[in-house]
């Protein structure tokens, strides 16, 4: 069936397709125009305002023809927000770069100055360093030793040396009345003298196994004063195991005498040193040991003129103080002399009679002894470690002492004064103390031990446990065994006796010659308190 279109001209169609292309490009170009002027930070005069058309463009819920899959208007919204933390940042950045600004105008202004506190701070350095220096200098001594050894010009006194002799400790004592189970009593006989009463009251207070009779002692203490014991002192009429104390001036002067005398010179090889004459009766006020370095640097008391010190005087300069005195008056030891050991850092001390009283004021006063002897003996050196406070040189290096001396290092010298006033408090000070330390010296030489509780380190253990008990006195029957190796005989009773445990390696190991100060409970030494 055909259906006839009236009044339809063919010639319009070609006008239709075009019209709808123009259509279709207005529509494209308007499309591109809107989007552009919603993302546009200028809105254009034409268009409308930007701010509605991004509220508005923000409230479109279509969906991005770029397969985003988020719709234009959270895009829009999270750009914004991006932007503004972007922002937000840079202005924080900003702040930031202004303190920074602010501190390093600062810092290069302080500059300058600090590089001239440096500059001064750099100048009282070397001051100081120079200082230190010039210091350096005037302690410090140069010493150019000749090409020839130092020699002690000869001196024309004879000086004092042990006699000789041919006694030995075993000749003159009798250990069969010393047993280690005695204990080491001691009698002590009744002087004539007031001052050798008063010493003999010491002993009798001091002695901790003090006997009435010299034939039941192991020793027998004798004080004198040394004027005319050579006359009424005779072997054959001294007790046993006889001990003499010279508390006088005057030595005993008697090789062959039989016995172990106590004094300040003229010793034997088992004699013991110790000037009793300048033991001090009363408490006495000791020189502080501190400061270190004091008015003198070097003292030197010499108690004879025919001593030539001139090579120490040229070698020493303004850094020694010679004194020079009488031996035998009391003008060697006048408050001015005493006040010069108190005074001086080291004090010279020269074999003489007097040898010992200048060791002991030394120590008194806290001024480091230098003995110029290698065989003077000092007191109780065989117990006591007198290295530590005192310094022996022979009389040969006297040119050289000023420059050995001025080596010891400052913490030595303090450790030499310490050491010094320890030994001489506490075994020279009085005589309680001199009694039981030459007590004390005496049970160490016979190798006797004390009576006294023993410390649990220093117990020997005992032969048999503490549950043995001996028979009481009746004789086991018993057939005889005639190999010589058992044959030993009957068992014995029982004999009275006082409890004894004692490690005898301590005279050695642990004892006093070992240190007294180190060793508090040294088994021999009987301490002051």
């Amino acid at each position: 069936m055909v259906i006839k279109l009236y009044n339809f001209n063919r010639n319009y169609a070609p006008s239709v397709r075009v019209t709808a292309f123009f259509i279709l490009v207005i529509f494209v170009i308007t499309s591109v125009v809107i989007f552009n002027s919603s993302f546009s930070d200028q809105t254009p005069s034409w268009g409308p305002k930007t701010d509605s058309l991004g509220k508005n463009i923000e409230k479109i819920d279509e969906f991005d023809a770029s397969c985003s899959g988020y719709s234009f208007g959270r895009i829009l919204r999270e750009q914004k927000r991006i932007l503004a933390s972007v922002h937000l940042e840079l202005a924080e950045s900003q702040v930031k770069i202004e303190e920074i600004r602010a501190v390093q105008e600062e810092l290069q202004r302080l500059i300058p100055q600090k590089q001239l506190e440096l500059s001064a701070l750099e100048g009282e350095i070397e001051a100081a360093q120079r200082q230190l220096e010039e210091l350096r200098e005037t302690q410090n001594v140069r010493v150019f030793l000749p090409l020839s050894p130092l020699a002690m010009p000869k001196v024309q006194e004879k000086i004092l040396s042990p006699p000789s002799d041919s006694f030995s400790l075993d000749d003159v004592i009798d250990y069969s009345r010393c047993s280690i189970s005695s204990f080491m009593p001691i009698h002590v006989e009744k002087p004539d003298g007031k001052l050798e009463n008063e010493w003999a009251q010491v002993f009798r207070k001091v002695v901790p196994n003090l006997v009435e009779t010299s034939e039941e002692s192991c020793l027998t203490i004798r004080i004198t004063s040394g004027v005319g014991v050579n006359v009424t002192v005779k072997n054959n009429e001294n007790p046993a195991n006889l001990i003499i104390l010279n508390i006088g001036a005057t030595p005993i002067e008697d090789p062959h005498l039989k016995g172990v005398i106590v004094q300040s010179s003229r010793l034997r090889r088992f004699d013991l040193a110790l000037d009793a004459d300048s033991i001090s009766t009363t408490p006495e006020t000791l020189t502080p040991l501190l400061p270190l370095y004091r008015e003198n640097l070097m003292f030197l008391l010499l108690p004879n003129e025919n001593y030539n010190v001139s090579v120490l005087e040229q070698s020493a300069g303004n850094f020694l103080l010679i004194k020079r005195c009488s031996p035998h008056s009391e003008d060697c030891y006048s408050p001015e002399i005493l006040q010069l050991f108190r005074s001086s850092t080291f004090c010279f001390i020269v074999p003489s009679t007097n040898y010992l009283r200048s060791f002991s004021h030394a120590l008194r006063a806290g001024c480091v002894p230098i003995l110029l002897s290698s065989h003077q003996i000092l007191p109780f050196e065989d117990l006591i470690d007198w290295r530590r406070a005192s310094y022996r040189m022979p009389m040969a290096r006297l040119p050289e002492a000023h420059f050995i001396v001025r080596s010891f290092e400052m913490a030595d010298i303090l450790e030499m004064r310490r050491m010094g006033r320890s030994f001489y408090e506490r075994y020279l000070a009085n005589r309680e103390a001199v009694v039981k330390s030459l007590i004390a010296v005496l049970r160490h030489k016979l190798q006797i031990p004390t009576n006294e509780g023993r410390s649990a380190e220093n117990r020997a253990i005992p032969l048999f446990n503490s549950s043995f008990t001996s028979p009481k006195g009746s004789v086991v029957n018993m057939q005889p065994n005639f190999d010589d190796e058992y044959l030993l005989g009957p068992l014995e009773s029982r004999v009275a006796s006082p409890s004894f445990s004692y490690n005898f390696t301590e005279f050695q190991m642990k004892g006093p010659s070992n240190g007294l100060t180190k060793n508090r409970s040294a088994p021999l030494m009987v301490r002051p308190k």
